[in-house]
């Protein structure tokens, strides 16, 4: 007898819970719960008006009304989503009607019968099964060197964000040096440039949380696929082709943006000087040393 820990089967039948019929999962008052089927039969089976959870041993009256386990009832139809969701990822594109149930080693392809007889014929064609069990490592393999071009973009990123803030922080310091003499003029330029500062933190906040939604789902993937049947790595298999899509897709060190400034006061220059002086641009970069560090140099 299971101890009750798996809420898609009965503990004492074994049997997965269902929607409807003996097999309706119903929660006894000690929380522990049994099909429709064995608690009937364990209230027959037992003398007297009571009978005992099989779990706990606690006792209960045969009189008692034990409800349904909508929780578990719950799960069980989110269950049949996925599943009808990965039996059509299972059929062929072009044959709707035919499972993929080979694949092509030449055509690096998932295949039906019809695409072997039509497409692919004298190619080096196996089970589907039997190559997803060849290649699980290799999936497994993947999935892992995923995660760990997350964590690195995530430490690069956190270490772009500091050099941005410093370079920000010093254009600000700079602007400020000549607001006592261009009040009006330094007002309006000021808003501009928090404005554009607020939409690079912005920036940043939003590629810190996809990386961090990333390396969440790269884990959980990493976790599912190790003991998945070939349907459900086979599901897996496009969730990591898109998560590497996503990865690809953020933006990059050229993509940001932030402010170019002269280091030197600009009291004495004319305001159409200072507008200059001050504009959106791309970062750039210097070696020193002929070291490999490389470190945020100035705007370009």
């Amino acid at each position: 007898m299971a101890d009750g820990g798996d809420n898609t089967c009965c503990p004492v039948c074994l049997e997965n819970y269902t929607e409807e019929g003996d097999t309706v999962p119903r929660i006894l008052p000690c929380s522990h719960t049994l099909c429709s089927g064995c608690l009937t039969q364990l209230k027959h089976s037992s003398p007297g008006s009571s009978f005992t959870c099989p779990i706990d041993r606690k006792p209960f009256p045969k009189t008692e009304h034990f409800p349904e386990n909508r929780y578990i009832i719950g799960s069980l139809t989110t269950r049949h989503v996925e599943l009808k969701e990965t039996s059509d990822f299972l059929k062929c594109q072009e044959h709707k009607s035919r499972d993929l149930s080979l694949h092509c080693k030449e055509c690096k392809a998932d295949i039906c019968e019809l695409c072997m007889n039509k497409d692919h014929l004298g190619h080096n064609v196996t089970d589907i099964q039997d190559h997803l069990e060849e290649t699980k490592d290799e999936f497994i393999a993947a999935v892992a060197s995923l995660r760990g071009e997350v964590e690195k973009r995530k430490l690069k990123t956190v270490e772009l964000k500091k050099q941005v803030q410093v370079i920000n922080s010093a254009c600000l310091d700079n602007l400020k040096s000549t607001r006592a003499a261009i009040m009006r003029h330094f007002d309006e330029l000021e808003a501009q440039v928090m404005c554009e500062i607020d939409g690079t933190q912005t920036e940043f906040l939003t590629q810190e949380k996809q990386l961090q939604e990333m390396a969440e789902k790269s884990s959980n993937l990493q976790q599912k696929i190790k003991e998945a049947s070939p349907a459900e790595m086979m599901k897996r298999k496009k969730s990591l082709q898109e998560m590497k899509k996503n990865l690809k897709e953020l933006p990059t060190r050229d993509s940001f943006k932030t402010f170019r400034f002269s280091k030197q006061p600009l009291t004495d220059q004319c305001l159409k000087l200072i507008t200059e002086s001050f504009k959106v641009g791309q970062l750039v970069t210097k070696r020193h040393d002929s070291s490999e560090n490389v470190r945020l140099e100035g705007l370009c």
